[in-house]
């Protein structure tokens, strides 16, 4: 179960599927690298919320992602990201995470608890 960070203001504002889409294209350096298939079959359709979630309990929801973490394997050299590119939202959706991995990966190695992300509703 993902764990969230609580705040008093408990408003949440939504965000569509388009802006969520638009938000993983912007992002992927190669346009070979868009994944097509998360967009139209797991996006596609939801409304999201951006919330800062606990990054080991996406370890414990999403193997894939526990796989990658574990692997050691780091997909972008230090020089292609930038240290305020670390701290762009993931995706979420059904406790899986769509985009970030190596964003949350080097989060979690840095010693960050949280991660803001668009989780589906």
């Amino acid at each position: 179960m993902l764990k969230f960070k609580q705040f008093e203001n408990n408003q949440e504002e939504t965000y569509s599927d388009e802006y969520v889409s638009s938000h993983i294209i912007d992002l992927t350096p190669n346009e070979s690298d868009i994944p097509d298939y998360f967009i139209e079959k797991l996006i596609k359709g939801r409304t999201f919320i951006r919330k800062d979630v606990n990054i080991q309990s996406i370890l414990q929801s999403d193997s894939s992602f526990k796989e990658y973490f574990d692997s050691g394997e780091d997909r972008y050299e230090d020089e292609e990201v930038s240290h305020n590119d670390l701290y762009f939202p993931v995706v979420l959706v059904d406790g899986q995470l769509l985009d970030g991995y190596s964003r949350c990966s080097t989060l979690l190695r840095n010693g960050e608890e949280f991660v803001t992300a668009y989780v589906a509703i």
